[in-house]
């Protein structure tokens, strides 16, 4: 790549590229190894500029979330295991002079690039600052030969913005829950599967894996991304290797077969039973899965056994000299620690709602582990 044709040399040569049409234009693909893609960053021929997302606009900051997606790809560049997928940059016409010159000797066409440079207008700047990440790392020469897909839209700003505002609003992201039932990348989300698939109680007839939600009309008890979110961030196991993570996970399953035969809402119900339940009740909530998650944490850590140890959950409490479920929305517990908030229906009633935030599911587990005599984690943020 960079090579000339002979004459005044260009600015770039891009080697061996091949027509697409696409967006009522003709623009080239091509394929670029790391080394390329490092050089035309230091000599000003590729910029990251003009690109639409807030976070890489020069007058803000790099959010915290963006910094982790471009750390991400990077390491995993390193490791071999990175899906980048094919990257996009942008030349302008109406600010560069380039030309299609096919050469006879390697019987190919090529992009010469006389006056300009390539930007990041269009979309892929996190993927390709993460390339140089990984180029500029002292185990950057691993990608040395890495090959990447590139296609060069040409474009002026008006069909940049266009096809940038198509590639991050047409079609819908695949949502969490779908995504992480297909493929699981941590040990949680790994453990979450072997759980749903395990336990008598859960499978697929009373997980919703295809939407991050689950339908107020469902009989199901939860989406699987409540529980592989929940088990990423309350299960304190850490296994190390696969030995560890099979232990851990047929602990989860035990814990579980206990926990539903305790309380029958976190197995199957029925719609009519889910929806009474859900009225008037903070058990088999989505905050009060994260809770009983760190329940299981703390068990396998003590190395409790939970057939047992869950049976505090079944008991009622007095309150004004009735007894009530421990989980009901009477219970002034849960007000009090902020799992349950004042809100007004559709008609303008007042009602109590579940309030669904990190604060919250914090604020469940260290409830559920006082209930239990179990030691609260200092990692947990307490009411």
């Amino acid at each position: 790549m960079g090579q000339t044709t002979g004459g005044e040399e260009p600015a770039l040569v891009i080697n061996n590229v091949s027509k697409v049409d696409d967006a009522g234009g003709t623009h080239y693909e091509s394929v670029w190894t790391g080394p390329f893609i490092k050089k035309q960053f230091e000599a000003n021929l590729l910029r990251f500029e003009k690109n639409i997302r807030p976070d890489h606009m020069p007058s803000q900051h790099t959010g915290m979330r963006t910094r982790r997606k471009i750390e991400k790809w990077a390491t995993e560049l390193l490791e071999g295991q990175a899906v980048i997928g094919n990257l996009s940059v942008r030349l302008n016409p109406n600010d560069a002079l380039y030309d299609l010159v096919f050469d006879e000797e390697q019987c190919q066409e090529n992009l010469v690039i006389e006056r300009g440079h390539l930007d990041t207008a269009v979309d892929s700047e996190s993927r390709l600052k993460a390339i140089m990440k990984a180029l500029s790392s002292p185990m950057g020469k691993k990608l040395e030969n890495h090959r990447f897909a590139v296609r060069i839209w040409i474009a002026d700003d008006d069909l940049a913005h266009r096809v940038a505002a198509n590639y991050n609003t047409r079609g819908d992201k695949v949502n969490d829950t779908a995504a992480k039932w297909a493929y699981q990348e941590t040990a949680g989300e790994r453990m979450a599967r072997e759980l749903v698939d395990g336990s008598r109680h859960l499978r697929l007839d009373n997980v919703e894996v295809l939407s991050n939600t689950v339908s107020a009309n469902s009989h199901k008890l939860t989406a699987f991304n409540t529980l592989a979110k929940g088990i990423d961030t309350y299960w304190q196991g850490e296994p190390l290797d696969a030995a560890q993570e099979k232990e851990q996970a047929d602990f989860l399953i035990a814990f579980w077969n206990a926990l539903a035969t305790t309380r029958p809402e976190y197995g199957r119900l029925s719609k009519a039973d889910r929806a009474k339940c859900r009225d008037g009740s903070v058990s088999g909530t989505a905050v009060s899965i994260s809770g009983m998650i760190a329940v299981a944490s703390a068990m396998h850590r003590d190395q409790i056994d939970p057939i047992t140890a869950l049976s505090p959950l079944a008991e009622t409490i007095q309150l004004d000299g009735c007894s009530i479920d421990y989980f009901s929305h009477e219970n002034p517990v849960w007000r009090s620690i902020g799992v349950l908030v004042q809100s007004e229906d559709t008609q303008g009633n007042p009602r109590l709602t579940i309030r669904t935030s990190f604060q919250s599911r914090d604020a469940m587990a260290a409830e559920l582990l006082r209930k239990l005599g179990l030691a609260v984690p200092s990692t947990l943020r307490q009411k």
